[in-house]
């Protein structure tokens, strides 16, 4: 529906923007109008012009009239995105904007409250007897405009679906669960007019949230957003985080994380005298992880000069990779940062080890605070990582199932081990440790769910008409069957055009569907199932041997 874009010309061009560090114009400069667009009366829903579509290119090359933004257009644009639901795409990231998250962009629009009829129809189609989030919607016509306004393309024209809601098309509209946990306010720090019509912007949280993280000493991860003014209106075009802004590339790594897979720990130099050197966790390009943030203020008495050495290893012993940062400052001394693995793995700072080390006088080099730390705290948990390992190897069971997760399914913090098989067939098998021991348990196809830290998993699949719901508990080490249930379609009694009803039989007696539901809510709720893995975040065995040994791999 709208003309193609030279987006990769233009990130090209953007990026060697954001690394030159322009000084930001503040006065005016008359060759840009905003005018038709500043009026807070303004009607965003009035009727769009559509760019003229045998126009098949933008023009994105710098030209006499490249400029900083002044300040009147830095207020303009943060008013622009915060207007109108347009936060939404700076909380996705994306070259193309047809691939940004819809989930993401569509998330606060649309408020209509639904009937009784409506809530019995999205009970209907969502495959539940109860919902406990509120159910919104929004009509197809309206998400259509909205796009339209916002980006100049429909909702057919995006390459990522709208997952997170249901469509009637009895109503045309869709409908959605959602709370208020989603509005994040935001604002354009400063950018740069590329000509008349492409703008790049760097945008922050507003200035509450920018200065809660600038007060605790650490790197600041700004967000360029290109958008482009078509016949009066202004698109977003891409949207990315800087995350190569203040970094250190000689001490950026690739690295496994049993959260987030393969990833990338970047090192930071810090933006003034008085803070310390700061780290993050970054995948697809964008952070996933500010390391330490919530532990520690982020400040130097002395400023920082460098990163000499950094290391991946378990020191803890508990299966869980940490990270030990060895730093140089002015004054000749020298500083350890240690960050440990809690919660599934996220990463603290290790403030005691932090302590220790550095009273210690220890030699320069990681493999010497390594050796200490490794004996001063191990011992604390469990090596489950070694023991899935030697799982993996010893017990045959990558043959056919090649590929692994981590779940947290009961309430210790050691995870279960997911053995994801190479077809259906297959199906998973779930290890999980416990006393020094592996136990496993097959699953004979590979969709399941699970409830986190509960115990409870749920064994739900189907083929060709026959279909079953198997709830486990896992305890102290063990799978228990608390009840299974299955329902077929019965062919011997059609109810026409090709379809039957169906038997449900629930510990194999038959019973009705609304017992055979109850019976099944009554031990594992299905509204609060988590979805087993994700098919993009999965390891190979010898990404597992990696994280176990620290690999760490230069990314620059």
């Amino acid at each position: 529906m709208k003309k193609n874009l030279c987006i990769s010309a233009l990130l090209i061009l953007s990026m060697s923007i954001s690394a030159c560090a322009l000084p930001f114009s503040k006065e005016p400069t008359p060759s840009v109008s905003i005018s038709d667009n500043t009026s807070s009366d303004s009607d965003t829903t009035s009727s769009i012009k559509l760019p003229d579509k045998s126009d098949s290119s933008v023009d994105t090359t710098a030209d006499s009239n490249t400029r900083d933004l002044t300040s009147v257009e830095v207020d303009f644009f943060t008013k622009l995105i915060m207007e109108d639901y347009g936060y939404g795409f700076v909380q996705t990231y994306y070259s193309d904007v047809r691939d940004a998250n819809l989930d993401t962009v569509l998330y606060d629009l649309g408020s209509g409250e639904v009937t009784d009829k409506e809530y019995e129809r999205v009970l209907e189609l969502m495959g539940e007897d109860q919902l406990y989030i509120p159910v919104f919607k929004v009509t197809k016509n309206e998400i259509d405009s909205f796009l339209i306004r916002n980006t100049g393309y429909e909702l057919e024209d995006f390459h990522n679906c709208l997952n997170g809601a249901v469509y009637d098309p009895e109503s045309d509209c869709y409908y959605r669960c959602k709370g208020d946990t989603n509005f994040v306010p935001y604002m354009v720090e400063d950018g740069v007019a590329i000509n008349d019509s492409i703008f790049v912007l760097h945008v922050v949280y507003d200035k509450y949230f920018y200065d809660q993280v600038e007060d605790d000493g650490f790197a600041v991860t700004r967000t360029e957003v290109a958008m482009e003014k078509v016949n009066g209106e202004y698109h977003f075009l891409s949207c990315r985080q800087m995350i190569d802004e203040n970094m250190i590339p000689d001490r950026c790594y690739e690295i496994v994380s049993p959260i987030f897979g393969r990833c990338q720990f970047y090192s930071y130099m810090p933006t003034s005298s008085d803070k310390d050197v700061s780290f993050k966790i970054v995948k697809d390009g964008v952070v996933q992880m500010d390391i330490g943030r919530w532990d520690k203020k982020n400040f130097t008495d002395t400023p920082f000069v460098s990163v000499e050495d950094i290391g991946f290893k378990d020191y803890s012993g508990d299966g869980y990779p940490d990270v030990i940062v060895v730093c140089k400052y002015a004054d000749g001394s020298y500083k350890y940062h240690c960050y440990g693995s809690r919660y599934a793995g996220y990463l603290y700072y290790d403030e005691d080890m932090t302590t220790i080390l550095s009273e210690q006088g220890m030699k320069r080099d990681y493999d010497s605070a390594y050796q200490f730390a490794f004996e001063h705290s191990a011992g604390a948990g469990e090596n489950w990582l070694g023991a899935y390992i030697d799982y993996i190897k010893n017990s045959g069971v990558s043959e056919s199932h090649p590929t692994f997760a981590f779940m947290i399914l009961d309430e210790n913090d050691i995870p279960e081990l997911v053995c994801v098989g190479d077809c259906e067939a297959s199906g998973n098998v779930i290890a999980t440790y416990y006393d020094g021991k592996v136990n496993d348990l097959e699953l004979n196809r590979l969709y399941f769910t699970y409830q986190y830290g509960s115990g409870l998993l749920l064994s739900c699949e189907g083929h060709m008409g026959y279909y079953w719901d198997i709830v486990y508990e896992l305890k102290d080490g063990k799978f228990t069957c608390l009840g299974e249930g299955e329902y077929e379609e019965d062919y011997n009694n059609p109810i026409g055009d090709g379809e039957f009803p169906m038997i449900y039989r629930w510990n194999g007696k038959e019973v009705s569907e609304e017992t055979y539901k109850k019976n099944l809510n009554e031990i594992y709720y299905t509204g609060f199932g988590t979805d087993g893995y994700e098919w993009d975040n999965l390891f190979l065995s010898t990404d597992l041997e990696d994280m176990y040994n620290g690999v760490a791999t230069p990314l620059f």
